[in-house]
């Protein structure tokens, strides 16, 4: 077995992977280069490809109380609120989709993996990695396996892996988030309703036990000049750039505590996920646009996979190749599914609309269900011997 592991970023992969890791006994280590954990950001849907796994490592019945389960995802259109067509969730046992702040799902993390005797060590930054020993700024530490989980912004990645630069997508997102009880009554609040309009889409959604709703907005825009990928944003702007959308975006938006302007960056497909004793994993592998949630999906998917693999088999080489082989794989489908759903929502053709509409209705369902049935655990156990 591994004596030591060392990963770098405590995120929701950094962080979910030790769990795994500790749940099998090994010697983990996170570093996190900030001096807490980050908590930014906010609502987070969690689909049945991702619950499956927490549920296996036992953390989802301490998650499902502090989150929301809604019934339904409502696709409207933007000027009236009309729904195009609805999709059913939670509607057996097993098939948990969930909603949660982003910040009960990290801390939940974090203290699960403390509590297991996991050593999260801050204000740590690599500096390089010279076989098996890493080196910070202040001294060196050693590992027989190094996993960076350190984000879209990954060091590790461009040093070690592609040196591409993040580019910005010519998308924004708006987000926010507003206490349930400021909103008018209304069954819609208690459901994921996406709004979609031209060059432009409305999500909006439960959270912290149904009491919150965390929205997002996307839209359209040329450049991103701020030296900030994220900062706070005004809400008259917010107003300005959806006026024309229905009443119950309107409403959503002036009542919000405070909003957040993001510029919504990409990378390239990577080729490879190993380098030596390297791992990339979650958004420093495969980031992806937010357009089927499936981001925090991915990295849980990947955090499972690599500690399953690693528990099974002794080999080390056996196990990094067919972690890289399983997760490059669904890692470009994501992402390349993303990227069109964006295009798909943001349609301003009457005709394309039109069409678009038509295959909401027919297929919905179907287009939702082929990504939340991924089973990684199902792929694990189908791989040779």
């Amino acid at each position: 077995m591994l004596k030591k592991i060392n990963i770098i970023g405590a995120g929701i992969s950094g962080l979910f992977l030790g769990c795994c890791l500790k749940k099998n006994n090994f010697s983990v280590t996170i570093y996190e280069q900030d001096r807490d954990v980050s908590e930014y950001g906010a609502g987070i849907n969690l689909s049945k490809n991702a619950t499956i796994l927490l549920e296996k490592t036992g953390l989802l019945e301490n998650l499902i109380p502090l989150g929301y389960k809604p019934k339904r995802v409502n696709f409207r259109s933007f000027n009236n609120g009309k729904i195009i067509n609805s999709v059913l969730l939670n509607k057996e046992r097993d098939d948990v989709f969930l909603s949660v702040n982003r910040k009960d799902l990290i801390d939940l993390l974090k203290n699960t993996y403390l509590n297991m005797g996991g050593e999260l060590i801050f204000g740590k930054k690599f500096n390089e990695i010279n076989n098996s020993t890493e080196s910070f700024s202040d001294d060196e530490r050693k590992s027989e396996l190094f996993v960076a989980c350190d984000g879209i912004r990954s060091e590790f990645r461009q040093k070690y892996f592609l040196n591409d630069e993040p580019k910005f997508s010519n998308l924004i997102a708006w987000r926010g988030i507003v206490s349930k009880k400021n909103l008018s009554s209304h069954s819609l609040w208690n459901e994921i309703n996406i709004h979609l309009g031209s060059d432009g889409h409305i999500v909006h959604y439960p959270i912290s036990k149904g009491e919150e709703i965390n929205f997002v907005a996307i839209k359209k825009q040329k450049k991103w000049e701020k030296e900030t990928w994220i900062s706070e944003g005004n809400k008259i702007e917010l107003l300005s750039d959806f006026n024309s959308w229905n009443d119950t975006v309107m409403e959503l938006f002036s009542k919000s505590y405070k909003t957040h302007k993001w510029g919504l960056f990409e990378r390239e497909s990577i080729k490879k996920l190993v380098s030596n004793n390297l791992i990339l994993m979650g958004d420093a592998a495969h980031p992806v646009l937010p357009f089927l949630a499936q981001g925090a999906c991915l990295a849980i998917e990947d955090a499972y996979c690599l500690a399953e693999l690693l528990s099974k088999n002794d080999d080390l080489i056996y196990c990094l190749k067919k972690y890289e082989k399983l997760r490059l794989k669904r890692g470009k489908t994501i992402q390349f599914r993303s990227k069109l759903q964006g295009s798909f929502n943001h349609l301003s053709n009457g005709f394309l609309v039109f069409f678009r509409n038509l295959i909401l209705k027919m297929f919905a369902k179907y287009i939702q269900k082929s990504i939340h049935k991924y089973n990684v655990m199902d792929e694990i156990k189908r791989l040779p011997n």
